[in-house]
């Protein structure tokens, strides 16, 4: 998939003319993206939190499949999913995430909240999404 789990200047320095036009634009960050699926902000991991469509509550975060950097705070999160299950009834899953089923799910009131996470910033609100196809 790529090196992404490694924090290197290979890997970041390509993405800074795309972070400067999007704060240059009002934005905090950058959600990227691989092949319209969600894999990370420049260096914050993402969760997604919603209702599925059969009204379970689920923290989706996307799977470690080496286009992320697995940070200590995403894979405490991961380690903790059997007591997030058991107190709040939310089931943490790893799974590919496509921005079209954020949209849809933002559309029809069922996303509760996205969110990012690293070592060095804890959690970070996702505010907004903006996507052009």
């Amino acid at each position: 998939m790529g090196r992404g789990q490694y924090r290197i200047g290979s890997n970041l320095g390509p993405l800074i003319p795309s972070v400067v036009d999007a704060r240059s634009n009002g934005f905090d960050d950058v959600l990227w993206l691989m092949d319209d699926f969600i894999t990370e902000m420049t260096v914050l991991n993402v969760f997604v939190f919603w209702q599925s469509r059969y009204g379970h509550y689920e923290l989706i975060t996307p799977p470690n499949n080496g286009s992320i950097l697995n940070s200590v705070t995403r894979q405490t999160i991961i380690d903790l999913s059997s007591t997030i299950l058991a107190k709040f009834n939310v089931k943490l899953v790893e799974r590919p995430v496509s921005i079209h089923e954020v949209i849809a799910a933002d559309r029809e009131n069922r996303l509760i909240e996205m969110f990012g996470a690293s070592t060095h910033c804890p959690l970070l609100t996702i505010e907004r999404v903006v996507y052009r196809d």
